[in-house]
């Protein structure tokens, strides 16, 4: 009798349990946490004022006659993008590592025993969420910078490739995001999975670019980081790259090194899967 209770009782959340519903519950666990607020709001601030910085540069430099900086309107939308990443990346590393840090991640995968579906609604809440904010922190980035550089601020690049910079900027945090939700996954610790990250994006890419070693500088454009910043420049800074004689390493173009960007992404989270789907919680 105790157990055609407990399966009658299981059954209904079973039939019940559907994707729309891991996503609702994602959706309220990300913004229960105070982290979520903080680091979305660092995002915006860090991107919008760096875009001010760049303006009042550019203006400063106009006022005193040395010229212009050449800085298009366009490419002031991700001036602060190093920055705002900073935030994403913690964003994203809580999102899965706060569970595991208080221990609701045995709840969850109680509720969700399939576990895929619990990093799937995660991973498509953190992409919306992180679109969004990202979407408003460039066009806040352009306001500023135009409110404080004035006229030397100006789009003069194509429309096409004006329209690429600015929507490569949200494009790019988004697959950053989702890259760093696939590490902390299968780190399960916060810290460790950010200085990972950190490490990563920023220390190693910096050193493979600076150190003109033939290896390094054949690795350093596959890089998740230096590969998904192509998507953030401009035609004529590549073709210039590319028509460098003794150039070593590949050039890629915006949107192959965003696809770089992506695989990158995209391996992490099936890793995670994997490993989420095969040890204990």
């Amino acid at each position: 009798m105790s157990t055609t209770t407990l399966e009658r009782t299981a059954t209904p959340s079973s039939v019940h349990l559907t994707f729309g519903r891991v996503v609702a519950s994602e959706w309220r666990k990300l913004f229960s946490l105070r982290s979520t607020w903080w680091t979305l709001g660092t995002a915006v601030v860090l991107q919008a004022g760096m875009a001010a910085i760049v303006g009042a540069a550019s203006r400063a430099v106009h006022s005193s006659g040395q010229g212009d900086l050449g800085i298009d309107g366009a490419q002031v939308a991700a001036a602060g993008l190093q920055f705002s990443q900073l935030a994403i990346v913690a964003l994203a590393v809580l999102t899965i590592t706060a569970e595991y840090s208080s221990g609701q991640i045995r709840v969850t995968l109680a509720a969700v025993p399939r576990r895929t579906p619990v990093l799937a609604a995660k991973a498509l809440v953190l992409v919306v969420v992180v679109l969004v904010t990202a979407v408003v922190s460039s066009a806040l980035s352009i306001g500023a910078g135009k409110l404080v550089g004035g006229d030397t601020i100006s789009f003069t690049l194509p429309g096409a490739e004006t329209a690429r910079i600015i929507a490569g900027a949200p494009l790019y945090l988004v697959a950053i995001a989702v890259l760093s939700l696939g590490v902390a996954t299968l780190m399960r610790h916060t810290a460790g999975a950010i200085a990972a990250l950190m490490g990563f994006l920023l220390v190693i890419q910096t050193v493979f670019a600076a150190i003109p070693w033939k290896p390094l500088q054949i690795v350093s454009p596959w890089l998740p980081g230096t590969a998904g910043q192509q998507l953030l420049a401009s035609d004529s800074s590549v073709e210039a790259l590319r028509a460098v004689p003794d150039h070593v390493g590949a050039v890629l173009g915006p949107w192959a090194g965003y696809g770089v960007l992506v695989a990158w992404a995209v391996l992490a989270l099936v890793a995670a899967v994997a490993v989420l789907r095969s040890r204990d919680a």
